[in-house]
């Protein structure tokens, strides 16, 4: 499969239910959110244990890498990968 400006993806969610979840409350800047462990954003009990881990303009690509470990978030200029360990 393959990820980018012209189609295909990468995984949005892993095997042990992070999940990455697009906003745009301030458009055109992005926001990715890392929601851990089935928890979400939108309700309030959880959402302190939610993250924002991308905060830009431009964004290309994003997902979890197909074994769930690995998370990248791709730019027109640069590319971020962040290992779970």
């Amino acid at each position: 499969m393959v990820s980018g400006l012209h189609g295909g993806g990468l995984p949005l969610m892993n095997k042990s239910g992070d999940i990455l979840l697009f906003m745009a409350t301030e458009w055109p800047i992005i926001d990715i959110i890392f929601e851990p462990n089935f928890k979400s954003i939108y309700k309030e009990n959880q959402a302190k244990e939610c993250f924002r881990v991308f905060h830009d303009y431009e964004l290309c690509t994003y997902g979890f890498s197909f074994n769930g470990e690995t998370l990248v978030i791709a730019t027109s200029s640069e590319i971020n990968i962040i290992e779970n360990k």
